[in-house]
């Protein structure tokens, strides 16, 4: 493909639009993003990359000397977790409020090779960029800011059910034709419910977890418990100090908002440790863990910490019970 020109935005009134890139193989992937970012370049448009640390380098390269005028972060340092992505997004958004220029973005996080869970977040962390970025939650907007984001999906590489759901977190496609890009509307779109976000079962543990009843006496003994399965993995110190750290969050929190006690389980899944909490409450908030918390907010603190520290991060919530499931590999 030798695209060198690239479609004004699919919609003229501004916004928030978020668009699924479909490519086929590295090469596409490369002609579509970089028209996308020379075309911000030519238009003086603010643009962030996301994407791993060889995608970024061939990206640079394809820019020449423009690739200055394009922020990039590695993927590796944002982190593969899919909850740090909006944080990341709104960041970026917010040193642009005010601006009359498209801001736009770049974002890959479904990628060939991930595990069932990973891909059911990633599909969850795609519902809620529209929900994070649409003003849905308690009146919040980024309308000041004409936001593009555009998220890679290649058809080489992902089951047709992973770009099936693509199409329904998306208002938008973008598809290579033939030397052109194009949008199209997706018309399997759906908006997600605010009170959708925690729907839905984990699948069973695939071995016998170990299990501890806790109380808020007892959290000592989940620590303890945690500390100890992670050492028998080979985790290092440091690694074994943020799990047990998250893990006490997320248990404390369980009994602060829930019931007077809770369940522990813990099971090795390969070298990742799975720790999972179960106790009452509903997790109401969409966006909890996903917002970084302002200096003088009370709440909302221990389920960022615990995006930030472990690998992947999931939650389901109904009105009898709260279960969050943690893992984390050795570094």
């Amino acid at each position: 493909m030798t695209t060198t020109t690239f479609p004004p935005p699919p919609t003229a009134t501004g916004g928030f639009v978020h668009e699924a890139l479909f490519y086929a193989g590295p090469d596409g992937l490369l002609a579509a993003v970089t028209a996308f970012l020379r075309d911000a370049v030519d238009l003086g448009e603010p643009a962030l990359v996301i994407l791993d640390t060889a995608r970024i380098d061939t990206l640079r390269d394809a820019l020449g000397v423009h690739e200055g005028a394009v922020r990039f972060a590695d993927m590796s340092t944002v982190g593969t977790n899919p909850a740090r992505f909006i944080p990341a997004w709104q960041d970026f958004v917010a040193d642009h409020v005010g601006s009359r220029r498209w801001v736009r973005g770049v974002g890959e996080p479904v990628r060939a090779g991930c595990s069932a869970d990973e891909l059911d977040e990633c599909r969850r962390h795609e519902a809620l960029l529209n929900v994070a970025f649409n003003g849905e939650v308690d009146g919040e907007t980024e309308g000041t800011v004409d936001w593009w984001l555009v998220c890679p999906y290649d058809t080489k590489a992902l089951d047709r059910s992973v770009l099936d759901e693509a199409e329904a977190n998306h208002p938008w496609i973008l598809e290579v034709r033939g030397d052109r890009l194009r949008h199209r509307r997706s018309p399997t779109f759906r908006a997600t419910p605010v009170a959708a976000a925690f729907d839905g079962h984990l699948p069973d543990p695939i071995r016998a977890p170990d299990e501890i009843t806790f109380d808020v006496s007892s959290l000592a003994a989940v620590r303890t418990a945690v500390g100890a399965r992670a050492a028998a993995l080979g985790f290092d110190p440091a690694t074994i100090a943020h799990l047990v750290l998250a893990v006490h969050e997320v248990a404390a929190n369980s009994l602060r908002h829930g019931s007077h006690r809770g369940l522990l389980r813990t099971w090795p899944d390969g070298e990742t440790l799975v720790c999972e909490v179960r106790g009452g409450g509903q997790v109401t908030d969409p966006l909890v863990g996903r917002r970084r918390p302002s200096a003088g907010e009370l709440g909302g603190r221990g389920l960022w910490l615990v995006n930030q520290v472990c690998d992947l991060v999931q939650i389901r919530s109904g009105p009898d019970e709260t279960v969050v499931r943690l893992r984390m590999s050795p570094r």
